[in-house]
């Protein structure tokens, strides 16, 4: 699990880099989501998203750590959030244009498919290998 984890942060990091890189924040999406908040001091509002994005993190983080349906659930959810990453080449096939973030959502949905593919058809068993000197492998996740 902790494996799979790892594959969501490393196609994210380049895609979030991207989309900030591109001005994602002046894309009409992005605009239309934050229109509630538009209207405020900037620092009101950053500060806001902050506290928001704060405690999704650390609710992500002890349901991951829980293990069990709670660790599946937080895959579940970065699986789905790749997935959706797919409107970026959506946009592309009807616009024929580059938009903020197409060149890293390429692999984004096909890695979001295998996480749930992943955390939904596996079958729970032990890890084969509990030797292993990798922070990645322990007694409690599976080897996937």
């Amino acid at each position: 699990m902790k494996r799979l984890l790892f594959a969501c942060i490393v196609v994210y990091l380049p895609h979030l880099l991207e989309e900030h890189l591109t001005h994602m924040a002046d894309d009409p999406l992005i605009v239309f989501g934050l229109a509630p908040i538009a209207d405020w001091p900037a620092r009101a509002a950053a500060y806001l998203v902050f506290q928001v994005m704060l405690a999704l993190s650390l609710v992500m983080t002890l349901a991951f750590a829980a293990g069990g349906w709670a660790q599946k659930a937080v895959l579940a959810s970065l699986g789905l959030a790749l997935v959706a990453e797919s409107h970026h080449l959506v946009r592309f096939a009807i616009t024929h244009r580059y938009a903020s973030g197409l060149y890293t959502a390429w692999p984004m949905p096909f890695v979001g498919a295998f996480v749930l593919f992943t955390v939904f058809a596996r079958k729970e068993h032990p890890s084969c290998s509990t030797t292993s000197s990798s922070p990645w492998a322990s007694e409690e996740s599976s080897s996937v």
